[in-house]
């Protein structure tokens, strides 16, 4: 079922070939940024497919891996691209071989400056498609979203101006009915009242067609809203708010309220503290677009078998949710800490919960060559439909020993613990994990595989 290689749609295929000639179209800058790493993996698991007590099976797996990263930044165009490809071999057949990959990739090109340009997108991951089932491989699917469109400036005065823009967006999940296209436009009346702060009215108007009408109810979407963002040299702030009207086909049009507010703060050179908090309706194509970095991030790798989302549904949903972040990083140590909650209120589907949770991960460079690290993860999640409430619980430690400049020797252990108001969905699964990466980047750290 997972194995989905040889049966990936055109549409998804062309996405992301349409990243990769992204990164190929601006390797000939001269700020250009390129890196490949290769590498084997090997993981032994205690329950494979995340079973109740006295039903565990174990297994352990073979995995060969590829990554690129791709970075440029210039006047015509910036963009980054990180991908990772990877074949699993399971010894004892308990879960079907399967091929993972991941994609991140985000590129505005500047047809015409300060007139006109075109932004791509395309994010791949691995998703959960019952978010009431465990982390195993037989409740994954890939998944891809790929957006792109032009944008058009018309500079009213020196402060105010007008932008017009397009998107043409491709949603696909594997074992699911939930493919749709979008077609969306937007409007922008931007003002500039200081250098650091613009102000903008937005209206944005979209068509979702699903692939399987039979099925799905296609919908249109409105949101009109008024946005400030700010940019400092130490911080910066993003803030909102609007409606949002959705108008569906067969079913019960729905309105709601739409808000966000974004700060991030660099305390030092460091060091960043940042915070969120939203409330509106989103969709699957929405969850998995936030997973797409901007073209000015730097590169990091991104692990192919990485869980994107699990509010996999053809249905749209009314979230209210809040994030907070600390991150540090000195010469010898890391140090990162999240803590986030939200709360999903489905308008159809009987998936509506309530979820707070809270990460963190220390690394520290013991020597030149080798490093040490423990993680550890929590998640509250309120099942409302059904009157379950599940905890869990993931810590771990990892080591990493660079044994020449571009190769990487990684060990990892972690354990994973679910309880529940239903014995049934309770389990526990320790996994450890052996990598040798080569890269022409140097890592500190082997990206821990899921």
């Amino acid at each position: 079922m997972n194995n989905v290689a040889p049966l990936l749609p055109l549409r998804l295929l062309q996405a992301t070939l349409a990243s990769v000639g992204t990164a190929a179209i601006v390797y000939s800058g001269s700020a250009a940024e390129f890196n490949y790493g290769l590498g084997y993996t090997a993981e032994y698991t205690t329950n494979i497919n995340a079973a109740p007590r006295g039903r565990e099976q174990d297994e352990w797996y073979n995995a060969v891996l590829a990554r690129i990263g791709y970075a440029d930044n210039t006047d015509t165009l910036v963009a980054r691209l990180t991908t990772e490809v990877q074949y699993r071999d399971y010894v004892h057949d308990r879960a079907n071989d399967e091929t993972l990959y991941a994609v991140d990739g985000s590129a505005i090109w500047t047809l015409w400056p300060g007139l006109l340009t075109w932004t791509v997108e395309d994010s791949a991951r691995q998703v959960r498609l019952n978010p009431t089932g465990p982390d195993a491989p037989a409740n994954r699917a890939a998944a891809n979203v790929f957006r792109t469109g032009p944008d058009a400036y018309f500079h009213v005065s020196r402060l105010h101006t007008l932008s017009v823009g397009a998107r043409y967006t491709n949603l696909y999940v594997g074992e699911s009915d939930v493919d749709n296209q979008a077609y969306s436009g937007v409007v922008r009346w931007l003002y500039q009242s200081t250098p650091q702060t613009t102000w903008s009215m937005n209206a944005e108007r979209q068509r979702v067609e699903f692939d399987n009408r039979a099925l799905n109810d296609n919908y249109v979407r409105n949101d009109a809203y008024l946005q400030v963002n700010n940019h400092f040299a130490q911080s910066q702030l993003v803030l909102l708010g609007g409606a949002t009207s959705i108008d569906r086909d067969r079913g019960t049009d729905v309105r709601g309220s739409l808000a966000r507010l974004s700060w991030s703060h660099n305390i030092s050179s460091t060091s960043v503290f940042g915070l969120s908090a939203s409330v509106g309706y989103q969709d699957t194509s929405f969850q998995l677009l936030g997973e797409v970095s901007a073209p000015t991030d730097p590169l990091t790798p991104i692990a192919a078998g990485s869980i994107g989302t699990d509010a996999v549904s053809a249905d749209f949903y009314y979230n209210r949710a809040a994030d907070m972040f600390y991150t540090l990083r000195g010469s010898r140590t890391e140090y990162r800490f999240r803590i986030h909650g939200a709360d999903l209120d489905f308008q159809t589907t009987p998936q509506d919960r309530k979820e707070a949770g809270a990460r963190f991960e220390f690394n520290y460079l013991y020597s030149a060559t080798s490093t040490i690290g423990v993680f550890g993860d929590y998640l509250k999640t309120r099942f409302q439909s059904i009157r379950r409430d599940d905890e869990d619980t993931e810590f771990g430690a990892r080591y990493g020993y660079r044994i020449s400049r571009n190769t990487t020797l990684g060990l990892e252990a972690r354990r994973h613990q679910r309880s529940s108001t239903d014995p049934t969905a309770e389990y526990i699964d320790n996994r450890y994990l052996f990598t040798i990466l080569y890269s022409t980047e140097p890592l500190r750290l082997p990206t821990a595989q899921p």
